[in-house]
């Protein structure tokens, strides 16, 4: 698979055979990076060998972060990508989707942007909640 990245194609295999090795080996992979490229790739493999992606904000205070690196050690969920709320209202908390709840929101959101195997789309926003992930990773499952 090719994305294309600062106007160059990337062929983004290498990043997705990393994020399977990680998910094979502890079950969790964390990202935590605002590159897109990353996210598409754990996306990708999970949907292939399953686990816990753990999507972590790289703007977050030190304490929140430790914080949620603890929640995140006493994880009990299975095949489940999990995001955090911002925090306003003190720490943050963790948001679980299951495969069954992104397989769902991909089909809605591929069914509502009326996305077919040879649509293209130009990603602008920024990738902080489960439906602009929904957004970025259809593509890669129609």
């Amino acid at each position: 698979m090719k994305i294309i990245q600062n106007q160059q194609e990337i062929n983004i295999t290498s990043h997705v055979k990393l994020a399977e090795t990680q998910l094979k080996d502890s079950k969790i992979y964390v990202v935590n990076t605002q590159n897109y490229i990353e996210h598409i790739a754990a996306y990708i493999a999970w949907t292939k060998v399953g686990g816990n992606i753990f999507v972590k904000s790289t703007i977050l205070p030190e304490k929140q972060s430790e914080i949620l690196d603890e929640k995140i050690s006493n994880y009990s969920y299975e095949n489940s990508i999990c995001f955090h709320t911002s925090g306003t209202t003190g720490v943050p908390k963790l948001v679980v989707h299951t495969k069954e709840q992104m397989d769902s929101i991909a089909l809605m959101a591929t069914k509502h942007m009326r996305w077919e195997e040879n649509t293209r789309f130009f990603e602008f926003l920024p990738r902080v909640n489960i439906w602009v992930l929904a957004y970025c990773t259809c593509t890669c499952i129609i």
